[in-house]
C-alpha cells in the first residue's frame, strides 16, 4: 500500500476527504458482507464472539473478526497519510525517521513490559514500517531494476531467518522467549518486502497473455480472497490432517495450500463481481494539479 499510494500521491494535490471516500467504498462493503458472515457463522456455531463490542471498537483497535483487523491498521495509515506525504514533500528521507521513531517506541515498549508481539504484529506501532519503506522503495525503486542476483541472496537470507525463528520457536510460539526480536522484525519485513517490491516492479514488463490476465484478475479479486478464505481454510486443513495427509511436513502443507488457494480463486472472483465492483464506480477523483 505505501508503495502504491507513493506512486498515485507523488507530484499532485489530494483531496483528502474524496480520498477517504474513494478508500471507503473498496474497503467497507467487502469488509461488511465479512462481518455479516463471521455473525452467521457465530450463531450457527454457538460461539460468541462479542460481535458489537468488536464492531464498536473496531475503528481503532484491531478487533474486527475474519481479518477485519488489518483493515483497522491500513485506515490508520490513510488516516497519517496527509502528514507522511508532508514529510516526504521535504525529503523522502524523513521517512526513515519515521522508521527510527517507530523502532524507538517499540524498544521502549518493549522496557515498560508492553506486550510487543501484540502491537507490532497487529497495529500501527509494527506496521508503520512496511507503510514507510513501501513509500521509500517507491522514491528510490530506479535501484532495484535488474538487481536478481541481489534479491535472490536478499531472499536467502530473509528464508534463512525466517528458518532461524522457527527453529527458536516461531514468533508466535509459546517457546519463543527473544520478545526484543520484535523490535526490529517488522522493520526486516518491511526491508525486504519494500524492496522486492521495487525489483519486481521496475525488472520486468507485463505481456498480455491468458496467464497474465488470470494473474491481474487474481489480485484483483485479492480482498474479496483475504476476507474470505478464513472462513473454510482452517476447516480444510484440520480435515485434511485427519483425513488425508499429516500436514507437518512443510512441503506437504504449502502443495494442498495451492490446491486450497485454486479451489477459492472462484469464489473471491465471484465475489468481486458481485460486492465490490459496483462500487467502484461511485469513487470520486482526489488528485489535482501538480504541486511540483
Amino acid at each position: 500500500s505505501g508503495y502504491l499510494f507513493a506512486s498515485i500521491t507523488h507530484g499532485v494535490r489530494i483531496d483528502w476527504m474524496r480520498f477517504m471516500h474513494n478508500r471507503a467504498l473498496r474497503l467497507l462493503p467487502m469488509l461488511s458482507v465479512a462481518l455479516i458472515g463471521a455473525y452467521l457463522k457465530s450463531r450457527i456455531t454457538g460461539q460468541d464472539l462479542h460481535m458489537s463490542e468488536r464492531i464498536m471498537w473496531g475503528w481503532l483497535l484491531p478487533s474486527l473478526p475474519q481479518g477485519g483487523w488489518s483493515i483497522t491498521v491500513e485506515m490508520h495509515f490513510y488516516v497519517l497519510l496527509p502528514l507522511l506525504l508532508l514529510i516526504g514533500r521535504i525529503t523522502p528521507y524523513g521517512w526513515l525517521g519515521v522508521l527510527f521513531a517507530a523502532m524507538a517506541l517499540r524498544l521502549g515498549l518493549l522496557l515498560s513490559g508492553a506486550d510487543l508481539e501484540y502491537l507490532s504484529y497487529y497495529t500501527m506501532i509494527g506496521r508503520i514500517d512496511q507503510f514507510m519503506m513501501g513509500m521509500l522503495a517507491w522514491h528510490v525503486r530506479g535501484r532495484m531494476t535488474g538487481r536478481h542476483i541481489w534479491w535472490i541472496g536478499a531472499a536467502s537470507l530473509y528464508a534463512l531467518g525466517m528458518h532461524q525463528l522457527d527453529r527458536m520457536g516461531s514468533p508466535f510460539g509459546s517457546r519463543f522467549d527473544q520478545p526484543a526480536l520484535w523490535v526490529v522484525m517488522p522493520t526486516m519485513d518491511a526491508i525486504f518486502f519494500a524492496c522486492t517490491v521495487a525489483w519486481f516492479d521496475t525488472s520486468f514488463t507485463s505481456q498480455p497473455s491468458w496467464f497474465g490476465r488470470a494473474v491481474a484478475a487474481i489480485g484483483r479479486s485479492s480482498y474479496s480472497l483475504y476476507l474470505l478464505h478464513t472462513f473454510w481454510v482452517f476447516s480444510f486443513a484440520r480435515w485434511i490432517n485427519l483425513h488425508v495427509v499429516d500436514l507437518s511436513d512443510p512441503l506437504v502443507s504449502v502443495g494442498f495450500a495451492v490446491l486450497v488457494f485454486l479451489i477459492s480463486t472462484p469464489v473471491s472472483l465471484l465475489s468481486f463481481r458481485l460486492i465490490e465492483k459496483p462500487f467502484l464506480s461511485l469513487r470520486k477523483s482526489y488528485r489535482s494539479e501538480t504541486t511540483q
